[in-house]
C-alpha cells in the first residue's frame, strides 16, 4: 500500500532540495573562503554554511520519497539552523546598538558619499551640485537609521520560519505519512 504524500511534504521537500541547490552555487563564489581567515565565529558560519547545504539536498529528496530519517534530518537541520539564526540575531542585535556599528555604517557610507560627490559633481550642474549633496548625504543617515530595522524583521522571519518547519513536520498528521 503505497502513501499519499501532502501537499504540504511535497512543497518543503521540495523547498528544502531548490534552497539547497541555491546555496551550493554561493559555494562557487571565492568570496565565501575568505570567512576561513576570519574569527572563529567565521570559521564555524563557514562550515555551518558549506556543510548544511549537501545534508538539506539529501534531506529534501528522501522526504520526497516519505522516508522518516529523512524528516528527522529536516528536523534537526531546521534546529540547528533555528538556533544558529536566534544566536546570530542576539550577536548582531548586541552590535547594532554599539556606537561602534554607527561609526563603521557611517565610516562605509562616508567612503561611498565622497565617490558620490565626485559623481554628483560631474552630472550636476553647479547651482544643483549641493541640494543633491546634501540629499545625498539625508539618504545615507536614512539607511544608517533603518538597517537595523530592515535586519531584525529578515532574521525574524528567518526564526518563525525555521520553528514552522520544525512544528510542521513534528505534528501527528504529517508522521503518519512518514514510513
Amino acid at each position: 500500500m503505497d502513501k499519499k504524500r501532502s501537499k504540504g511534504v511535497t512543497f518543503l521537500g521540495w523547498f528544502f532540495i531548490v534552497t539547497s541547490l541555491l546555496s551550493m552555487l554561493t559555494l562557487l563564489s571565492p568570496k565565501h573562503y575568505i570567512k576561513l581567515q576570519g574569527s572563529l565565529y567565521n570559521q564555524i558560519e563557514f562550515l555551518y554554511f558549506t556543510i548544511v547545504p549537501f545534508f538539506c539536498l539529501f534531506a529534501g529528496i528522501y522526504i520526497l520519497k516519505l522516508k522518516n530519517w529523512a524528516r528527522k534530518l529536516g528536523i534537526l537541520i531546521y534546529s540547528v539552523s533555528l538556533v544558529f539564526t536566534i544566536t546570530q540575531f542576539i550577536f548582531i542585535g548586541s552590535s547594532m546598538q554599539k556606537e561602534s556599528f554607527r561609526e563603521f555604517m557611517q565610516e562605509g557610507m562616508g567612503l561611498k558619499i565622497e565617490a558620490q560627490k565626485q559623481e554628483i559633481i560631474k552630472k550636476y550642474k553647479p547651482e544643483y551640485q549641493q541640494e543633491a549633496i546634501q540629499n545625498r548625504e539625508k539618504m545615507s543617515n536614512v539607511i544608517i537609521e533603518v538597517l537595523p530595522i530592515f535586519l531584525y524583521v529578515i532574521m525574524s522571519l528567518v526564526i518563525v520560519w525555521n520553528a514552522f518547519i520544525i512544528y510542521f513536520f513534528t505534528r501527528p498528521k504529517v508522521k503518519e505519512q512518514f514510513t
